[in-house]
Formats: C-alpha cells, structure tokens, sequence
C-alpha cells in the first residue's frame, strides 16, 4: 500500500529531505531514540494550530497540496494536517505507522498515529496540543508530568484512553480506537472539521501550541499560556498592545496569523 492510500500524501523524496533537514535531523533511522528526536523536534518548532482553518474559510477541506503547503512551511496544524504528513514522513523513513480515529466530544473527531516498532504497539499524536513527547505503549498504562499537562493512559480491550489531571480529577481527553484505517477510512472526520461548525472546537476560538524547549507557548481564545521554568502564566488579552507585546516576546514568527485570528474573534476587552 502506497502512502496516498495510508494518508493521503505523498511525498516526493526532495520534499521529505527539506523537511527533515529543516527540521534537523541529520540521520534518520528506525528506532525508539529517532523517534524521541523526531517528536521533540516537531513539537518544538510546528504549532499545533487552527488559523490556517480559519484563513481557508468554513467548507474548504484541506487537499494534499494544502496539507504539504502547511507542514512544509512549519505552519503545522490540527491533527488531520499534522498526523497525516508525519505519518507519511515515518513510513517513508521505514516505520510500520497508519492512522487510527479517537473520540474526543464526537464519535472519531480525532486523528492520530499507530506505530508496530519491535513487535509492539504504540500511538503518536503530534495533533492534540499536548506535551506528548513519547511514543505511548498499547500494552501498559503510563502516567507522565509536565508543568503544563500530567496525564495517564488507561488501556481496554482495543481502547486507549488518555486522562487529564485537572483539579486533582482525572478527566477524559481522547479515548484511541486500535483499529488500523486508511486515508480513505479515515477521511470523514476530516472532511467533518470542516464543514460541521461544532464538530470540533475549531471554528468558535483560537487554538495554538508550541513547545520549544519542550516549554509550552499557547493561546487558547483571548488567553496566552507561557511556560517559565517550572511555572506556568496565564495572561488575559485585552488590548492589541498587549497582544502585540506577548506575540513580540514568544511568537513572532507566527505574528500576522495570530493578529487576525485575534481580530476575527473581537476578543480584546472581553
């Protein structure tokens, strides 16, 4: 099976060497220390992010060149841009990954990775936001802790679910399906992102994070999340001076896109 038919992409192999050399890694190779490299690497310089969604318009469903345009870029994406090139990028690389659903609010609103390494089971998921800087196992539940996110996994039957330590509750942020889908399998629920307003939450704020570092840069609608050593600020926006200062000092790169997320929500005040 090619990769268009396992996720939608393919690249060329001038496209696959821009996008590691840009994203520094010199040797890539089929192993669990690659892949810590690889998913640090991602997290740290590609935004989880829905202002490409938001610039594209409500209806227009990403296309393979959309997706390459936004990876390749360093745009990034949700988790139906971000795990689909990445994907494609591992198995190019020599990995055994396919994409698989998860449920979040919606039955199979959320997209992530399947990878078989040494006969074992795991999922990535570079498309959630989330400090997920490891490859999570099928086959035992982890707890890991980062100052912005402590989260467990709990596996059943052919469920993974991921939960979240928010006020001393676990809460459930995604239950993984294992079951291996082709793009073709998978593609309603992207196709669903973007013409069902509130099939995610995509469409009625702004979503963005970035781990540099492995510290976390984010805004979730008129909040910026900073990350200072083991410390994390939350800082209300409330003026496009006070926008324009934060975006200056953490995100530049990402300032035009952000400004008009900002000013298509009319957040500032609120």
């Amino acid at each position: 099976m090619n990769t268009f038919e396992l996720f939608g992409i393919n690249l060329a192999e001038t496209e696959q060497k821009l996008f590691l050399d840009k994203l520094g890694i010199l040797n890539d190779q089929v192993s669990m220390e690659f892949l810590s490299e690889f998913i640090s690497k991602v997290l740290s310089q590609i935004p989880f992010q829905n202002y490409k969604m938001l610039e594209r318009g409500f209806g227009h469903i990403p296309n393979e060149q959309d997706i390459k345009e936004d990876m390749l870029s360093f745009n990034g994406g949700t988790c139906a841009t971000m795990n689909t090139f990445l994907g494609t990028v591992l198995y190019n690389i020599g990995f055994d990954v396919c994409l698989i659903n998860g449920t979040m609010k919606n039955s199979n609103d959320h997209i992530a990775i399947l990878l078989n390494l040494n006969d074992k089971l795991y999922t990535i998921d570079l498309g959630d936001g989330q400090p997920y800087f490891i490859p999570i196992p099928i086959d035992n539940n982890v707890l890991e802790s980062h100052p912005f996110r402590t989260y467990r996994t709990v596996s059943e039957n052919n469920d993974v679910r991921i939960e979240f330590l928010i006020n001393y509750e676990w809460t459930i942020d995604v239950t993984l399906h294992i079951y291996p889908k082709t793009f073709i399998q998978i593609h309603k629920t992207l196709e669903q992102h973007y013409t069902q307003m509130e099939f995610g939450p995509f469409w009625n704020g702004i979503r963005f994070a970035i781990y540099p570092n492995k510290k976390i840069i984010a805004i979730r609608d008129n909040t910026f999340i900073i990350q200072k050593d083991e410390t994390i600020d939350k800082i209300q926006i409330k003026s496009i001076e006070q926008l324009n200062d934060n975006i200056v000092a953490y995100l530049p790169m990402f300032k035009e896109q952000i400004l008009q997320c900002f000013n298509k929500f009319s957040y500032y005040g609120n």
